[in-house]
């Protein structure tokens, strides 16, 4: 009976956890002129593939929106369905606002930059949009920007004099036909930034949108660089703060999902550290719940908002039959 009585209350605190951010966000499309749509992308997840085909589908229900209102949380990913996104998200779209929930990094900078205004809260930033390359001699990831500086530092020590060093660190590098593909993905991510911010941001400013995209790409020192409200607006990005009406509701929203997140986190961790198969499942498989009910948040917000404009179908009346 205790055992039963344990599950159950386990199940409505889960719940009440994944409830909990989306009436938060509910509460946000009841005060909005416009439709919201959540883009909430976990940090076990990254912009590719499988998310554009989540994307897509939902757009399709959602029709073209006089104003969308995006809410956008992610680490980043590919940058070339982060492009794709950005297109769809215009194409469905009169006017576009993306609202940064606490991070939008790399990939996911560029999808910000598809709207014709960025939302930040006091806790929001975007980061540089230098792509991030897989290793091949050992795990982690490298910017192209990191080639440049190389090449910089073999100069300088030629210069120097100091062929021995140029000769060890020369034996180091890849194959210059992989150096060069790697130093063209920077174009491509300048090119992808300039298209989507010329089709809206910087529409009729062609030489403004390439200033920023050059910013955006190789103008920081590193790849977590913190781009906040006031950097992003020094830099030239068309940026507003959110509304103090609605600077509550964004907290909450933004707390709700850590709390969603670090819930994960921590049936992550007991799994990890599970002394049975049995307690490692359970584990696994209480985190992977919360994961599940996160990814349905879109299609409920959806919903909402549908159901919202939608009138009640009218109750037919019946007439009563004389006996």
């Amino acid at each position: 009976m205790k055992e039963s009585e344990n599950k159950k209350q386990k199940q409505e605190e889960k719940q009440t956890i994944v409830s909990n951010l989306q009436k938060a966000i509910v509460k946000f499309t009841d005060s909005v002129d416009g439709f919201i749509y959540p883009l909430i992308i976990p940090p076990i997840q990254s912009i590719d593939e499988d998310i554009l085909f989540e994307i897509y589908p939902d757009l399709r229900k959602v029709g073209k929106q006089k104003k969308l209102h995006v809410l956008l949380y992610s680490y980043g990913g590919d940058a070339h369905t982060a492009f794709h996104i950005g297109r769809l998200l215009q194409e469905y779209s009169s006017e576009l606002s993306i609202y940064v929930l606490r991070e939008a990094k790399s990939a996911a900078t560029l999808i910000s930059c598809a709207a014709d205004r960025i939302v930040f809260s006091e806790i929001s930033e975007l980061g540089p949009m230098d792509p991030q390359i897989s290793r091949s001699d050992e795990p982690g990831r490298f910017s192209p920007l990191a080639i440049k500086h190389t090449f910089d530092l073999l100069h300088q020590q030629s210069e120097e004099g100091h062929s021995q060093i140029v000769k060890v660190l020369t034996d180091k590098l890849p194959d210059p036909l992989i150096l060069g593909e790697h130093l063209k993905s920077l174009e491509t991510g300048k090119d992808y930034l300039c298209k989507l911010m010329n089709s809206r941001m910087f529409s009729g400013d062609a030489e403004k949108a390439i200033q920023v995209s050059e910013k955006l790409v190789t103008g920081y020192p590193d790849h977590g660089y913190c781009i906040d409200f006031v950097e992003a607006k020094s830099i030239g990005l068309k940026v507003e703060k959110v509304e103090e009406k609605h600077e509550e509701t964004i907290l909450e929203i933004m707390k709700s999902y850590k709390n969603v997140w670090d819930k994960f986190d921590f049936h992550l961790k007991k799994a990890r550290n599970a002394e049975t198969v049995k307690d490692k499942d359970a584990q696994f498989k209480e985190a992977f719940d919360l994961y599940d009910d996160l990814k349905k948040l879109a299609t409920e917000v959806i919903k909402h908002q549908q159901d919202k404009k939608t009138p009640p179908t009218p109750k037919r009346k019946t007439s009563k039959k004389k006996k």
